[in-house]
Protein backbone atom coordinates (compact mmCIF):
# COMPACT_ATOMS: atom_id res chain seq x y z
CA UNK A 1 0.00 0.00 0.00
CA UNK A 2 2.76 2.67 1.18
CA UNK A 3 4.10 2.04 -2.57
CA UNK A 4 0.82 1.03 -4.91
CA UNK A 5 -1.42 3.83 -3.86
CA UNK A 6 -1.14 7.29 -5.81
CA UNK A 7 -3.63 9.31 -3.20
CA UNK A 8 -1.33 7.81 -0.40
CA UNK A 9 2.10 9.12 -2.17
CA UNK A 10 0.60 12.30 -2.54
CA UNK A 11 -0.31 12.66 0.72
CA UNK A 12 3.41 13.05 2.71
CA UNK A 13 1.60 13.21 6.26
CA UNK A 14 -0.89 10.60 5.58
CA UNK A 15 2.01 8.28 3.96
CA UNK A 16 4.12 8.93 7.01
CA UNK A 17 1.20 8.09 9.68
CA UNK A 18 0.37 4.48 7.80
CA UNK A 19 4.39 3.85 7.39
CA UNK A 20 4.72 4.50 11.44
CA UNK A 21 1.87 1.88 11.55
CA UNK A 22 3.41 -0.61 9.03
CA UNK A 23 6.36 -0.60 11.18
CA UNK A 24 4.85 -1.32 14.25
CA UNK A 25 3.15 -3.90 12.54
CA UNK A 26 6.08 -5.83 11.59
CA UNK A 27 8.14 -5.68 14.49
CA UNK A 28 4.69 -6.82 16.52
CA UNK A 29 5.20 -9.87 14.48
CA UNK A 30 8.84 -10.23 15.11
CA UNK A 31 8.36 -9.94 18.60
CA UNK A 32 4.76 -12.23 18.69
CA UNK A 33 6.86 -15.08 16.26
CA UNK A 34 5.97 -19.03 16.80
CA UNK A 35 7.52 -20.93 14.44
CA UNK A 36 5.72 -24.17 13.19
CA UNK A 37 7.31 -26.92 15.42
CA UNK A 38 5.89 -24.79 18.71
CA UNK A 39 2.62 -24.46 17.10
CA UNK A 40 1.90 -28.19 15.55
CA UNK A 41 3.56 -29.29 19.48
CA UNK A 42 0.76 -26.91 20.94
CA UNK A 43 -2.21 -27.73 18.50
CA UNK A 44 -0.71 -31.82 19.53
CA UNK A 45 -0.87 -30.93 23.49
CA UNK A 46 -4.84 -29.47 23.20
CA UNK A 47 -5.59 -32.78 20.75
CA UNK A 48 -4.58 -34.84 23.81
CA UNK A 49 -6.23 -32.72 26.13
CA UNK A 50 -9.54 -33.00 24.74
CA UNK A 51 -9.19 -36.51 23.75
CA UNK A 52 -8.48 -37.46 27.51
CA UNK A 53 -11.42 -34.84 28.41
CA UNK A 54 -13.72 -36.58 26.39
CA UNK A 55 -13.04 -39.96 27.28
CA UNK A 56 -13.87 -39.68 31.00
CA UNK A 57 -16.74 -37.61 29.86
CA UNK A 58 -16.20 -34.10 31.43
CA UNK A 59 -16.26 -32.01 28.52
CA UNK A 60 -19.94 -30.96 28.81
CA UNK A 61 -21.18 -34.54 28.18
CA UNK A 62 -25.45 -34.43 28.40
CA UNK A 63 -26.77 -36.98 30.45
CA UNK A 64 -28.37 -39.39 28.67
CA UNK A 65 -31.70 -41.05 28.48
CA UNK A 66 -31.56 -43.79 26.18
CA UNK A 67 -32.38 -41.36 23.16
CA UNK A 68 -29.82 -40.24 20.48
CA UNK A 69 -30.25 -36.27 21.25
CA UNK A 70 -28.06 -34.09 21.09
CA UNK A 71 -24.63 -34.45 23.42
CA UNK A 72 -22.90 -31.05 24.51
CA UNK A 73 -19.34 -32.79 24.31
CA UNK A 74 -19.54 -32.86 20.59
CA UNK A 75 -19.95 -29.74 20.12
CA UNK A 76 -17.28 -28.24 21.75
CA UNK A 77 -15.32 -25.72 18.92
CA UNK A 78 -13.03 -24.66 21.22
CA UNK A 79 -11.43 -28.25 21.16
CA UNK A 80 -10.99 -28.60 17.18
CA UNK A 81 -7.96 -28.58 15.50
CA UNK A 82 -6.84 -25.09 13.67
CA UNK A 83 -5.51 -25.08 10.41
CA UNK A 84 -2.98 -22.14 10.11
CA UNK A 85 -3.58 -19.88 6.77
CA UNK A 86 -0.98 -18.08 5.33
CA UNK A 87 -2.92 -15.20 3.34
CA UNK A 88 0.41 -13.82 1.42
CA UNK A 89 2.14 -16.94 0.67
CA UNK A 90 4.71 -14.19 -1.26
CA UNK A 91 5.99 -12.40 1.72
CA UNK A 92 8.68 -14.57 3.30
CA UNK A 93 10.03 -11.21 5.07
CA UNK A 94 8.00 -8.78 5.94
CA UNK A 95 11.09 -6.57 6.22
CA UNK A 96 12.19 -7.61 2.82
CA UNK A 97 9.07 -6.77 1.22
CA UNK A 98 9.18 -3.65 2.70
CA UNK A 99 12.35 -2.82 1.25
CA UNK A 100 11.51 -4.30 -1.97
CA UNK A 101 8.56 -2.07 -2.18
CA UNK A 102 10.72 0.83 -0.60
CA UNK A 103 12.53 0.30 -3.86
CA UNK A 104 9.76 0.92 -6.36
CA UNK A 105 8.99 4.16 -5.39
CA UNK A 106 12.20 5.21 -6.59
CA UNK A 107 12.85 9.19 -6.25
CA UNK A 108 10.01 10.16 -4.15
CA UNK A 109 11.40 7.80 -1.43
CA UNK A 110 14.00 9.98 0.20
CA UNK A 111 11.31 12.63 -0.10
CA UNK A 112 8.46 10.91 2.29
CA UNK A 113 11.25 8.74 4.11
CA UNK A 114 12.01 12.45 5.58
CA UNK A 115 8.86 13.05 6.50
CA UNK A 116 9.09 10.15 9.26
CA UNK A 117 11.00 10.33 12.85
CA UNK A 118 14.19 8.90 13.14
CA UNK A 119 13.92 5.85 14.54
CA UNK A 120 11.49 4.66 12.27
CA UNK A 121 13.19 6.10 9.31
CA UNK A 122 16.38 3.76 10.36
CA UNK A 123 14.12 1.01 10.51
CA UNK A 124 12.90 1.34 6.53
CA UNK A 125 16.89 2.03 5.80
CA UNK A 126 17.80 -1.17 7.40
CA UNK A 127 14.67 -2.95 5.47
CA UNK A 128 16.12 -1.76 1.84
CA UNK A 129 19.48 -2.65 2.71
CA UNK A 130 18.33 -6.46 3.55
CA UNK A 131 16.50 -6.23 0.17
CA UNK A 132 19.48 -5.24 -1.77
CA UNK A 133 17.92 -1.31 -2.37
CA UNK A 134 18.91 2.12 -2.25
CA UNK A 135 16.86 4.91 -1.11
Amino acid sequence: MLAESPTLKQQPQLWAQVACTTIELIQMLQQNHVDTDTAEALGAEKAQDSLLRQASGAVGAAFSDGDDGYAAKYAKLKYAAIVPTDYFPEVQDPRVFLGQQMGTLGSNAGALLNGIPGPQQQYIRQCCQQAGVNV
